[in-house]
């Protein structure tokens, strides 16, 4: 099936369910085609069960086959056999938590309900709030940034960039490893060393536990858990 016509169906499956189809980085040629290795669609917290039942839906009516590869706390990764993407599948990332180690860095929910119209079947947000993600994503969860992305990276060193990075980044994160981060990426030499970024990671984490323990350490355990068991 054509990648086109699988997420015009898709798109059409979850509006009849009040869902939207939120991509936020890798978009802009879809769904015509996917720029990406994979296209990481944006759920809200509590609707991966429902999302699988529509894919599984769709794919048994279209002679699909629908494999889920692993479940993060964070994110369900499957793979869709027949869609002619990569090697004829479609990897299909359902991204429902912007949360590392318990720490919530934004609100999917949120980012869902404020999404903007791209095109027919695609949502999206700000290139900014996108470009923070993106951010978080790679520098949270890999410890590192992410070099193939600087041209969104850019987006955060504008004034408007700034003001929104800092806004986001303040409850977790202190003042002045906020400016070392836009410092080293307003330079574009990405220099913060593998030691620096841990170092920050492990203050960012220390502070949601001080601050709110039961909801960090249950957020921490249950990323354990998927890490381990699923």
């Amino acid at each position: 099936m054509d990648l086109n016509i699988f997420l015009s169906i898709l798109s059409n499956e979850i509006e009849e369910r009040g869902l939207k189809l939120v991509v936020i980085r890798n978009y802009d040629t879809l769904p015509q085609r996917n720029s990406g290795n994979d296209i990481d669609v944006i759920v809200n917290e509590n609707d991966v069960s429902l999302w699988l039942s529509i894919l599984g839906d769709i794919c048994d009516t279209n002679g699909l086959t629908l494999d889920v590869t692993k479940k993060y706390y964070y994110c369900t990764k499957t793979i869709i056999h027949g869609v002619d993407d990569k090697f004829g599948r479609l990897e299909l990332d359902l991204n429902n938590r912007f949360e590392w180690r318990g720490l919530k860095f934004y609100s999917s929910d949120s980012l869902i309900s404020n999404s903007i119209r791209f095109n027919r079947e695609i949502y999206t947000s700000s290139n900014e709030l996108s470009a923070f993600i993106t951010f978080c994503h790679s520098f949270l969860y890999g410890g590192f940034i992410q070099r193939k992305y600087s041209k969104e990276y850019k987006l955060l060193t504008t004034e408007k960039g700034k003001v929104q990075f800092k806004e986001l980044s303040s409850p977790f994160m202190s003042f002045k490893d906020i400016d070392k981060i836009l410092t080293s990426l307003e330079d574009e030499k990405y220099d913060l060393s593998k030691f620096e970024i841990n170092i920050i990671r492990i203050k960012i984490l220390l502070k949601s536990i001080i601050y709110k323990p039961f909801k960090t350490t249950k957020g921490f355990l249950y990323s354990l858990y998927y890490d381990f068991f699923c």
